[in-house]
């Protein structure tokens, strides 16, 4: 005599999992072959597969987007307000945008006749250029960068004839990467931790425990800046 079917019996500390369908992408392509999009067996309607030309077309619209961000960021930057210092009316600016690799090798590394950029796209993940390792454009490559920003990038005018400008004869540097932040926590500090009645003496310094926060990919771009007066030739 067959035994009857026994049922499973969840206990309440078992979680429940809902079981979907596997869809194999493949199989619905080839079952609406010859069409431009699909609809696989949950209903959905997918269009991943984009053409080489669309691609190109999404790319160069964030390379448009993050080099405006950066032409907005240096405008902001070149204001008379705060030239002048104690070393006259002369300043050094960095400015700090998000900027991804790839637009990075396409727009500088590729555009940029200096050696250092040459070297830079042998590599096939680009390591941070921080430091000894970051791009150092001289007055000479100047125009590549007007190339890159466009015109009049460099200067800017206000209702009166002063003008701020970019000091074109000190070039411009260029470093990239993804910055490594440091974070400190003294939860667990003897020093910070340290009472009258733990039968020690205090420790003279802290020692917290290290962590580190990696950001995105960012570009500093460094410039000198003047302020001086409207001539002939200026926007």
């Amino acid at each position: 005599m067959a035994s009857p079917a026994r049922k499973r019996v969840f206990q309440d500390d078992e979680p429940l999992k809902e079981t979907l369908p596997q869809v194999s992408q493949k199989k619905a392509r080839n079952k609406k072959k010859g069409t431009e999009s699909f609809e696989d067996e949950l209903g959905t309607t997918s269009n991943d597969s984009k053409s080489v030309p669309q691609q190109a077309e999404e790319s160069k619209k964030a390379q448009d987007r993050e080099l405006n961000y950066l032409r907005q960021k240096i405008f902001d930057n070149l204001e008379y307000q705060n030239t002048a210092s104690e070393w006259g009316h002369v300043r050094e600016v960095q400015v700090t945008v998000p900027f991804s690799e790839s637009s990075f090798r396409s727009v500088f590394l590729q555009q940029l006749s200096i050696p250092r950029c040459r070297k830079l796209l042998k590599e096939r993940t680009l390591k941070n250029c921080f430091g000894a390792r970051k791009i150092s454009v001289p007055w000479y490559n100047m125009a590549e960068v007007d190339a890159i920003l466009g015109m009049n990038w460099d200067v800017r005018t206000f209702r009166t004839n002063t003008v701020c400008e970019v000091i074109r004869e000190e070039g411009v540097c260029l470093a990239w990467g993804r910055k490594k932040r440091e974070m400190f926590s003294h939860i667990k500090c003897p020093r910070c931790n340290w009472t009258e009645n733990s039968g020690a003496h205090r420790p003279a310094c802290c020692t917290p425990a290290v962590s580190y926060l990696v950001g995105e990919a960012e570009l500093h771009f460094s410039f000198a800046r003047r302020r001086g007066h409207w001539m002939v030739g200026m926007m």
